[in-house]
């Protein structure tokens, strides 16, 4: 069976690309994909921003690895995972 996981992050400066990999997971809307792509990777934002991100796995209790998320300056969402079948 796989499980399908959702989640929010919201942060400040640069996004972590590599928590994609890490966490195996992938922006769950297009909107969240193409305001990854155009952010200015140059300079920090002085905004805070919120992305959607999924997951597939095997595992019903999968979970982001929010202490990783909060070294790089962002947050999982408190309440903001949700799996399903």
């Amino acid at each position: 069976m796989i499980y399908h996981s959702t989640f929010v992050v919201r942060g400040r400066g640069f996004f972590p690309l590599d928590m994609l990999r890490y966490d195996g997971c992938h922006p769950a809307f297009e909107i969240d994909s193409t305001r990854i792509t155009q952010e200015d990777d140059t300079e920090p934002r002085d905004v805070t921003v919120r992305r959607t991100f999924g997951t597939r796995s095997e595992r019903k209790a999968w979970a982001p690895t929010e202490g990783r998320w909060r070294s790089f300056g962002w947050g999982v969402v408190p309440f903001s995972l949700a799996t399903v079948e």
